[in-house]
């Protein structure tokens, strides 16, 4: 059986850019299948939380964090790891939901913090994803605690210093469902829309 080396001559980085350390030693066709493993386990998540069978959607979103572990593909670590604490909000379950999506958030976060300007938009929307899930969580479990906001300002602060308006325009849009799920969350209303607008 022969095995793919992205260290070797005709590896050149070639699968690091899509998941994979230097030190990883994998058969092609394996790493694929695994990716596609991956998908299939997330769109099946997906629809189970739709459908609001959360504990069927944490069970798919747990396989494909342990594939992605397999992988050694941190991305896509913390994207399983953001659903699972999604679910977990939606579950009753703070504690676990703002540990794991705070896990994320802190990851891409410190991604889009070094590469302001520059950033792919998978990046910029895993930063909304996870800031605004967090602050839900957040407020939920307190919402006199003044940190609960921290999140929406970091993103709303990064996507201002973002060039391209493809980008910039696409978040805000992704984000604006997010916003008015926090502002709900907000017992007294203080006028964050029109602060940040």
């Amino acid at each position: 059986m022969s095995y793919y080396n992205p260290n070797g001559i005709n590896g050149s980085k070639g699968l690091y850019g899509i998941g994979l350390s230097y030190s990883n030693v994998i058969n092609p066709n394996d790493y694929y299948q695994k990716m596609n493993k991956y998908t299939e386990l997330m769109n099946q998540g997906s629809k189970c939380a739709l459908n609001k069978n959360n504990d069927k959607a944490i069970k798919y979103f747990t396989q494909a964090l342990s594939i992605a572990k397999i992988l050694n593909d941190e991305y896509k670590e913390n994207e399983a790891l953001c659903n699972i604490g999604i679910i977990e909000y939606y579950s009753g379950r703070m504690n676990e939901s703002i540990d794991k999506i705070q896990s994320c958030y802190n990851y891409i976060n410190s991604i889009c913090q070094s590469e302001i300007g520059t950033n792919n938009i998978r990046n910029l929307y895993l930063l909304c994803k996870s800031g605004a899930n967090l602050c839900m969580s957040l407020l939920t479990k307190n919402s006199k605690n003044s940190n609960c906001l921290k999140p929406i300002n970091n993103i709303i602060d990064l996507l201002s210093k973002e060039e391209d308006i493809y980008k910039r325009k696409h978040c805000i849009k992704y984000l604006n469902n997010f916003l008015f799920k926090v502002d709900s969350l907000l017992i007294e209303k203080n006028d964050y829309f029109d602060k940040n607008y």
